[in-house]
């Protein structure tokens, strides 16, 4: 077990730091206390992902749960994506459509 990972896990998880549109591996690799390069390293040996790709499995699965939950039914599906931490509707759009194959409509319309 790695405590700078699972601290990272902490942070993701419980203090959604993804939902920073503007989060780089600097800022993160300072609130973990370690270098750019160990959280690369770490991320690469704990999930296989490179750092951006880590991030933004983060943002999809909050894009999910939010295009799934009722309460978020009158917010357009660029604004979930921003919320979420993407910068852009074409960032959001290929990473979502990348990592589940559907676009932000289609991921809405097929939610059972």
């Amino acid at each position: 077990p790695n405590g700078y990972f699972d601290n990272l896990l902490v942070l993701m998880e419980k203090d959604a730091i993804y939902r920073d549109s503007d989060l780089g591996r600097e800022a993160v690799a300072q609130q973990l206390g370690i270098s750019n390069s160990y959280l690369t390293q770490l991320i690469k040996e704990n999930t296989g992902d490179s750092f951006t790709s880590f991030i933004n499995q983060y943002r999809v699965k909050d894009v999910e749960r939010m295009l799934q939950d009722d309460s978020f039914e009158h917010f357009d599906v660029l604004s979930i994506g921003l919320e979420a931490g993407f910068k852009s509707k074409t960032g959001f759009y290929s990473t979502l459509k990348k990592i589940n194959g559907l676009t932000p409509s289609q991921f809405r319309n097929n939610r059972s």
